[in-house]
């Protein structure tokens, strides 16, 4: 066993072995300590491909502990010293060689270094996954002032000869690179781009944007002519590409900011749209929509071909079909089975001559008149179809008036149509029979009555079948109404007169499934169910939204379609007051809903109740809300509502107050000659024929706008808005 005095005689001769060392190294000219330093290194690199996971752990663990323990006892001058020392080895060998090149290695030396490399990277790998979160930011704020200091010594060869090395270093790895491994790289680019320029400040973005220009400069001087006309030709490639989604506009359309054709289809429904209407999350090259099927979860069938003379009349530009358009709201009126009542109201100059728009006031009501008018009443709506074709079409043509006179030839074609095609029209025609036939076992009173539900009871909820003439009404003999529900819509046999002496109407309920097919004869011609509570999603797999609610109903049809003929869209003033009609019963199902959920309404706070009833909030103006009629709460998020207006008007004067007075005012109105308009209408059609067209491309232009404003800051960093 070895002693003190023998460790005290091993250790002289490792300090005088050390000393040789040292001395002979001294006298080493550098192209020697060049050679012996890369000698010693393969050695190393040989020595460590052989040691096991364990020896590797312990080694590294060995040399940071000597590492940390020498570098504890350096001064700052020396520090800088060895900092500097290994700046100049690292370029000299960068230098001497590129590390696609690579110095000339034995295979065995190759292979030992790429498996001390793997190790490396495993173990740096195992080392920042135990990281804490406070180590990991203190070790990337130290890499990053440690770079930004080297970078800041470095001179401009120096800094050349670097980015050269990582270019050459760059391109050698992402051609190793397959597509699933690119495809994630740049997605991680890209998410890390967005997050570091999510976080910056107005002056560090603009100091950003002019080192990238000043970068793109220096690298586009530099390059020479081959590199130069590959450049211009990719760039031409990739201007090319993104045009593919938006093709040439007609020179004379304006080009700023032109949101392009309608012409991406929905990948689920087949709907088209503008590009700019998909979801935020999805990309411009894979969109996605939600307005018009909700991402795949609403399927509803395409709307039916219209009978050869409607569809003729809708798109034709002869004198008669422009006549009908022109007149078809009348002519809807005239061949309807039930009423529309609403106030309309002229909003162009001298209140008569022009209204190219329908705009309606108060509330709008359907009503179904009785088979057969009062005595002295002259026919009307449904009442027509119980008479014969000759003379129901002789006082139809006298609805009109002087003006809008309808043609008796067209409304006898249009007539004999919806008595071939039409179920609710073949069953007034059955009823008609039946009436007039001896029926010696029925009493004398009897009742059409047209189910809210046609639905048997063995078919599943979500077939969406065209309704038979044996479906759709079903006649009740006698005054009996155990079969009828609250919903039904009840056609009386006889007219009876009120106190007024005006013929009572039956109204018909906006969530009935005919409302629709019975006002709007010729939208649907054959008959087909509009929206009713019943409906469900083709797709409920989430368990949480079934029902098909108004807005995304009607949402649906306001789409062109491949493949489909839309009578909607063709309808011109028809499909105005189709419109208006639908918003309607949308915004009555969410009064509805408002309604029937008062007890979590009411769970709001109190104070913004009691705004609402009143500036003051006094408990007498409660109480003569509540004598007014039974008080109802509309939440702040009813648009339109008074605790919404209360609530924008609060959030307006907390930010004059809090910041000052706006110095912006902006107010946008809609052109109807622009190009995103005028491009995609049907033939023969005017802006003022598509509503929705209009709406869709104001939407989109209003946002297009608010992002110039407050993103791209075209007036300056916006504050508050």
């Amino acid at each position: 066993m070895a002693g003190p005095a023998d460790e005290d005689v091993a250790e002289a001769r490792r300090q005088q072995r050390n000393a040789r060392t040292r001395a002979r190294r001294a006298q080493e000219s550098e192209p020697e300590a060049q050679a012996r330093r890369e000698a010693g290194r393969a050695r190393a690199r040989i020595r460590r491909g052989q040691h096991t996971e364990s020896e590797a752990q312990a080694r590294r663990q060995t040399a940071r502990e000597r590492t940390a323990a020498r570098r504890a006892a350096e001064t700052s001058e020396q520090r800088e010293e060895s900092l500097r020392r290994n700046r100049e080895r690292t370029r000299a060998r960068r230098a001497g060689q590129s590390r696609t090149e690579g110095p000339r290695e034995s295979p065995k030396l190759r292979a030992a270094t790429e498996r001390a490399r793997a190790s490396n990277r495993a173990s740096m790998q195992r080392t920042r996954q135990a990281e804490s979160t406070p180590d990991r930011i203190t070790r990337l704020e130290a890499s990053r002032v440690s770079m930004q200091q080297r970078r800041a010594d470095a001179t401009t060869p120096e800094r050349h000869e670097r980015q050269d090395s990582n270019r050459r270093s760059t391109e050698a790895a992402r051609a190793e690179e397959n597509t699933p491994l690119r495809d994630a790289r740049r997605e991680a680019d890209r998410n890390a781009t967005r997050g570091a320029r999510a976080e910056e400040i107005t002056p560090a973005r603009e100091a950003r944007r002019d080192l990238d220009r000043l970068s793109t400069q220096r690298s586009r001087d530099a390059q020479d002519t081959p590199t130069r006309n590959a450049r211009q030709r990719s760039d031409g490639q990739a201007r090319t590409a993104s045009r593919q989604l938006f093709p040439p506009l007609p020179e004379s359309s304006p080009s700023f900011r032109d949101l392009g054709m309608v012409h991406i289809e929905c990948s689920h429904c087949k709907a088209l749209h503008f590009v700019q209407e998909r979801i935020v999350s999805s990309s411009a090259a894979r969109p996605m929509f939600s307005t018009c099927c909700a991402k795949g979860k609403l399927s509803l069938p395409l709307l039916t071909d219209p009978p050869a003379l409607l569809r003729s009349l809708l798109i034709d530009d002869t004198p008669r079909a422009r006549r009908f358009r022109k007149n078809i709201r009348a002519y809807n009126s005239a061949l309807s089975m039930a009423s529309v009542v609403a106030k309309w109201v002229n909003r162009g100059p001298g209140t008569s001559n022009f209204n190219p728009t329908m705009t309606m006031q108060g509330e709008m009501y359907h009503y179904m008149g009785p088979m057969m008018p009062s005595e002295g009443r002259a026919p009307s709506f449904a009442s027509f179809y119980i008479h014969d074709t000759d003379y129901g079409t002789q006082t139809r043509t006298r609805l009109g008036g002087a003006s809008t006179r309808l043609e008796d030839t067209l409304l006898m074609q249009l007539t004999h149509m919806l008595h071939e095609c039409n179920p609710y029209v073949q069953t007034v025609l059955s009823m008609r029979e039946w009436a007039q036939s001896p029926q010696p076992n029925t009493p004398a009173p009897y009742q059409m009555v047209i189910h809210a539900d046609r639905r048997p009871s063995h078919e599943h909820v979500r077939r969406y079948n065209g309704p038979e003439a044996s479906e759709v009404a079903a006649l009740i003999p006698g005054n009996e109404d155990g079969e009828i529900w609250r919903r039904d819509i009840v056609v009386r046999r006889r007219g009876t007169l009120n106190s007024n002496g005006n013929e009572v109407l039956d109204p018909i309920s906006v969530s009935h499934r005919a409302y629709d097919p019975l006002s709007y004869v010729l939208l649907f011609p054959n008959g087909r169910d509009g929206w009713y509570p019943e409906l469900r999603f083709s797709s409920d797999d989430d368990g949480r939204r079934t029902k098909i609610t108004p807005m995304m109903y009607y949402g649906w049809h306001l789409f062109e379609r491949a493949g489909e003929f839309s009578t909607i869209l063709h309808a011109a003033r028809l499909f105005q007051q189709y419109l208006v009609d639908q918003f309607c019963k949308v915004e009555a199902e969410r009064l509805s809903y408002l309604r029937h959920n008062q007890t979590q309404l009411r769970a709001a706070d109190y104070t913004s109740l009691r705004d609402s009833l009143g500036d003051s909030g006094r408990a007498e103006d409660e109480a003569d809300a509540v004598r007014a009629g039974r008080l109802f709460i509309l939440p702040s998020t009813y648009i339109g509502g008074d605790r919404y207006m209360r609530q924008q008007m609060h959030d307006i004067i907390a930010i004059s107050n809090q910041i000052g007075h706006p110095d912006i005012f902006l107010t946008m109105t809609c052109n109807p000659s622009w190009p995103e308009i005028t491009r995609p209408l049907l033939p023969n059609q005017t802006p003022q024929d598509r509503p929705d067209l209009c709406a869709r491309v104001f939407r989109l232009k209003m946002k297009d706008l608010i992002s110039l404003v407050i993103n791209e800051e075209v007036f300056g960093t916006v504050v508050a808005h």
